[in-house]
């Protein structure tokens, strides 16, 4: 399995933990009137998570368009037209 996949898949398993924690919090998050707090963090460490994973990307992106870049670059290297 690529890391890749299994970075994404661990972001989806820690945005379920998150739901499952809020789930398990919420009867007492109610009754103290706490359940924007709840919905608050939740949503922030979902957010979170999500920035986290897209940066990820962005880099892996960066990364693959470098080693195209280097390579096209190259002594030697035919340079092909669009």
């Amino acid at each position: 399995m690529r890391p890749e996949v299994i970075k994404t898949i661990g972001y989806v398993v820690s945005c379920a933990s998150v739901a499952l924690l809020g789930v398990a919090a919420y009867p007492g998050a109610e009754k103290a009137g706490l359940l924007p707090a709840l919905f608050a963090g939740m949503a922030t460490s979902v957010a979170g998570m999500g920035l986290r994973w897209l940066s990820y990307e962005i880099e892996k992106r960066r990364e693959t368009a470098s080693a195209a870049d280097a390579v096209s670059l190259a002594p030697g290297a035919v340079r092909q037209r669009s």
